[in-house]
């Protein structure tokens, strides 16, 4: 007997069902939200020790003045209720000083930029801690850092994460350093993931999101946020809609990305699902905020995944379905491909960075 009823039923049947898990899924979770500041400072004020008016004299005044106006702006996050700040890398604005390896500060003998770089913690990071404390507020900061190391001083291009007490969390010590970098700072080892009151967060300083291996580490580790303080560029003239590397890092982890750097462009938010949700393009000196809802994951919008795979989840889904049985290679320092390479080799060696010094001098 024909019953052509029961395709509507079915169909209601099915939709019911849906609602449900959705009803169900809603009420089971609760807003996590997150307000982010991000800084876009002024391009930082320094000197050129090539030119023939340096003036060895006026460098650390401005590397002052350039750390002033970063405290400024991470005032002004405090007063806009974030409660994660994220300042660039180099916050003295030192950086450029680390290509000048024959050039001496005058009072102490030492290498001009190493001689400006300080211990963590210091008298940067206790400036850094009172903002914190004084606005309740958790921040992150890309700042070199001095390490004695049993007779040995190291140095390291860090970032500092200092929560809303004014307590240091911990330091992140970049481990990927271009060529020039490598001529007076060590490398990190380890990719922590810190714990914050309201995140866990992972910090790849500058080019570390060019591998993609530091973000996943990060991402398997339980951040939930992955931020980037650079001196790089992340976006063109449109801004951070082109910087398809970020927007694939967030992707790929289902992870947010929060950037921060100098400029007119660049610093923002990138969500898990590769969107920009916040940016000021044109503008420097500013904060750039957004908030952020920790609670919800990110769901392949299909209604056969749920079926098929057994969830929609989507970064349960690929952390689940990884193999890393097979994955040897990413371990090889010496990879097949390296063949192709043979005759480059990065500048490190001291004979070399005298070359490339007196190289770059004009």
């Amino acid at each position: 007997m024909s019953l052509p009823w029961m395709p509507v039923m079915l169909v209601l049947s099915t939709c019911c069902l849906l609602l449900a898990q959705a009803e169900g899924a809603s009420t089971k979770t609760t807003s996590r939200a997150v307000t982010i500041a991000t800084l876009q400072p002024r391009g930082a004020k320094r000197l050129d020790p090539f030119s023939k008016d340096f003036d060895v004299t006026k460098v650390e005044p401005l590397m002052q003045e350039n750390l002033e106006n970063m405290y400024a702006l991470l005032e002004e996050a405090g007063r806009l209720g974030a409660d994660i700040a994220l300042a660039p890398e180099d916050i003295q604005g030192i950086a450029s000083y680390g290509l000048h390896i024959k050039t001496t500060n005058p009072a102490t003998g030492e290498n001009l930029y190493l001689s400006m770089v300080e211990t963590i913690p210091g008298p940067i990071t206790r400036r850094l801690s009172g903002i914190a404390k004084k606005h309740r507020m958790n921040i992150v900061a890309g700042m070199y850092q001095k390490a004695v190391e049993g007779q040995v001083n190291r140095y390291y291009n860090a970032a500092v994460v200092i929560d809303r007490e004014g307590d240091i969390v911990g330091v992140y010590r970049k481990s990927h350093l271009p060529s020039f970098e490598k001529w007076t700072l060590s490398r990190g080892t380890t990719y922590p993931v810190f714990q914050l009151d309201c995140a866990r967060v992972g910090i790849a300083i500058c080019f570390e999101i060019d591998f993609p291996e530091c973000p996943r580490i990060l991402a398997l580790a339980g951040a939930d946020i992955i931020l980037n303080p650079t001196l790089g560029k992340a976006g063109g003239e449109r801004g951070l809609i082109d910087a398809y590397l970020f927007r694939t890092r967030a992707v790929e982890n289902s992870v947010h990305v929060v950037i921060s750097e100098y400029g007119a462009n660049g610093s923002g938010v990138i969500d898990f699902a590769g969107k920009v949700t916040a940016e000021r393009r044109g503008e420097q000196n500013v904060v750039v905020t957004a908030t952020i809802d920790l609670a919800k994951e990110r769901i392949d919008p299909s209604q056969w995944w749920r079926q098929i795979n057994g969830t929609d989840n989507v970064r349960a889904m690929r952390t689940l379905e990884r193999r890393p049985q097979t994955y040897g290679l990413l371990l090889d320092p010496h990879p097949p491909v390296l063949e192709r390479y043979q005759d480059i080799k990065l500048v490190t060696e001291p004979d070399e960075m005298d070359r490339a010094y007196e190289a770059i001098r004009y």
